[in-house]
């Protein structure tokens, strides 16, 4: 199923799918910092995030991941991303 035109609202967040128009976004947040305790860490390219965003929207369109991007609902200020990985799998 795909993911790529899945929205969510709350009382103050839209979040929306992936997409370029973030990038820059992206790239500026995902800093050593923000990725402490994540994979993969920041190399500091752009192309890394470029790669992101393509295979997130391919997952997505597979209907293996859903990758959103989160805005404050009001300023539409990029906050940050929120990703849910293997939704087409059971858990045990």
């Amino acid at each position: 199923m795909n993911k790529t035109e899945t929205k969510l609202t709350t009382k103050r967040l839209l979040l929306i799918p992936i997409s370029a128009k973030y990038r820059q976004d992206i790239f500026n947040e995902f800093t050593k910092n923000i990725t402490t305790y994540m994979s993969p860490q920041p190399t500091g390219k752009m192309k890394d995030i470029d790669d992101f965003i393509i295979e997130s929207l391919d997952e997505m369109k597979k209907g293996t991941n859903l990758q959103l991007v989160a805005l404050d609902k009001k300023t539409k200020e990029f906050l940050g991303c929120v990703g849910l990985h293997h939704i087409n799998k059971k858990a045990s």
